[in-house]
């Protein structure tokens, strides 16, 4: 058989080795791009099955199972690194994964190849995709489960069977425990399921089987890290961490949101973007400026356009295709309402939204409807072209080169001795080393303390520094100490309500031992 008669599945599954390919081969060296990449290095150094918090619950779980399944063929990690660059490849399966179902599901629907690898290249070299598809973070898996979950509510209307539906709710509830976000797919799922004969046995399958499978997880996952009772597991399942600090919608994430869809597809923004307002004081380049509004406007212009020539040639579309079309545009206004009330500018909040994103416009291009085949088709291919082109130019460097902090680690590790006590910011030097290096090491996240606990996080510093002299240890102080105060208070002292002065006696009484890093990345180590 050649990949010319083949047919959507076989064609999917070579699009997905290829893409593994790729991303394997593009695997960062910096370890600090996207929040988060460092916390699977937990399961490395306690070498246990752990389960973390509500926002990404089975996210290190997944971690050791994959260096479980690895360990059957003989390999495993030598050490942190080592620990990293194999995570980064349970990433990439998933990411090829994710961009194969958005192939099979846009070809299968549609018969058209064009529009199904427009749809799943524009996914699977967007910025914010390419940087979590080569890095060790969180949500792939999360995001792999949520498409999982779509393909067989497709499946079970296709078959007219409740069993696939049953099993999309279960791989529902994998997406909302492996990155919970991800669970914003589920409005779509239940419209896809409502088409087609027999919705209501569907329905109810896919309903019982996300409701019975979350029971599961959530129960056993929560059992094993100490909360026993239901009424208990019950309260800490509401829980949304860091709900305080960055939830609810305003006009300033509101205004942002164009601008994090243009940064989830291309590298638009300044270095250091702190709103738009800062693009006024920050010496940013007219040409960059340019950019950046070019970008933005081009985006929402596009957008425009799909929906305009959808809404006039909705005839024209196949029922089953418009009907996916409508379930898939009512799941993105759902997901995008995560980074409009969390964080618009947070790359893995946009990864689901693109999904959906290419999914509908894949529909639209291959529906034959005649004015987005004509023009828009066009002008989508441009998006795709220029996303590999400028997407690349950064995600191969960032192979090449190792990390510009893994040397000012190595100075750390000389210096602080197992025992003493480092208080910690959550700069790329200090998140690196506690990770890395830092097991034996007594620390401070004074960001993190500050997010569970507000003010409280300084009279826990003060605990800490009493413990550490007691026991005749150091303290450290890394990075924390070098904000000025309208770097801290646009971050500890608004948000997290730290004041500024609650640190000047370990100011006026830490003194520098070394100086890591050059230009705007550089910190100190203090010693008390």
């Amino acid at each position: 058989m050649t990949l010319r008669s083949a047919g959507p599945s076989a064609r999917a599954t070579g699009l997905g080795v290829a893409l593994l390919l790729i991303y394997g081969l593009l695997a960062s060296q910096q370890y600090t791009a996207v929040d988060g990449a460092l916390r699977c290095l937990d399961v490395f150094h306690l070498n246990a099955l752990l389960v973390s918090g509500n926002n990404h619950l089975l996210a290190q779980t997944d971690v050791f199972l994959w260096h479980r399944l690895l360990g059957l063929f003989g390999i495993a990690a030598a050490d942190p690194l080592a620990y990293l660059r194999l995570t980064q490849l349970m990433n990439a399966a998933a990411a090829a994964g994710s961009a194969a179902l958005v192939y099979w599901i846009v070809r299968s629907t549609t018969s058209s190849d064009l529009a199904a690898v427009a749809a799943a290249a524009g996914l699977a070299f967007s910025h914010a995709f390419l940087l979590h598809a080569t890095s060790s973070a969180e949500p792939m898996v999360g995001l792999l489960w949520s498409l999982v979950a779509l393909t067989g509510v497709l499946v079970a209307v296709r078959r007219t069977s409740p069993l696939p539906a049953a099993i999309a709710g279960v791989a529902l509830a994998l997406s909302l425990a492996t990155y919970e976000s991800m669970v914003m797919i589920a409005p779509a799922l239940l419209l896809v399921s409502l088409t087609g004969e027999r919705p209501r046995a569907r329905t109810i399958a896919l309903v019982a089987g996300a409701a019975a499978a979350t029971a599961g997880i959530y129960a056993w996952a929560y059992a094993s890290s100490g909360t026993r009772t239901p009424a208990l597991m019950v309260r800490r399942f509401m829980d949304l961490p860091g709900a305080w600090v960055w939830g609810g919608a305003n006009a300033g994430k509101l205004a942002n949101l164009p601008v994090g869809m243009a940064q989830s597809l291309f590298p638009v923004l300044p270095p250091g973007y702190g709103g738009i307002r800062s693009l006024l004081h920050a010496g940013v380049s007219m040409a960059r400026l340019a950019w950046l509004a070019g970008a933005v406007l081009g985006l929402l212009t596009l957008a425009a356009a799909f929906a305009r020539a959808a809404w006039r040639e909705r005839a024209a579309l196949k029922r089953s295709t418009g009907s996916l079309v409508v379930a898939l545009g009512a799941g993105l206004l759902v997901a995008m309402l995560v980074p409009l009330a969390w964080d618009p500018l947070y790359d893995k909040l946009w990864l689901q939204p693109l999904a959906l994103a290419f999914l509908i416009g894949g529909l639209l291009v291959g529906a034959n409807a005649p004015p987005p085949r004509a023009v828009v088709a066009r002008l989508a291919g441009l998006v795709v072209v220029l996303e590999i082109a400028l997407n690349l130019t950064w995600a191969v460097p960032a192979h090449l080169h190792a990390s510009p902090y893994l040397e000012a680690t190595r100075t750390i590790a000389r210096t602080v001795r197992s025992g003493d006590l480092l208080v910690h910011d959550w700069d790329p030097v200090s998140q690196l080393y506690v990770n890395l290096w830092g097991a034996g090491v007594t620390t401070y996240d004074l960001p993190a303390e500050a997010v569970v606990r507000g003010p409280a996080a300084v009279r826990g510093l003060d605990s800490a520094v009493v413990a550490a002299r007691r026991r005749g240890a150091a303290v450290y102080f890394l990075a924390v100490l070098d904000q000025d105060r309208g770097a801290w208070d646009a971050f500890l002292g608004r948000r997290l309500r730290v004041p500024f002065e609650a640190l000047d006696r370990y100011r006026d009484s830490a003194h520098v031992v070394a100086r890591l890093g050059d230009g705007p990345a550089a910190v100190t180590l203090r010693r008390l």
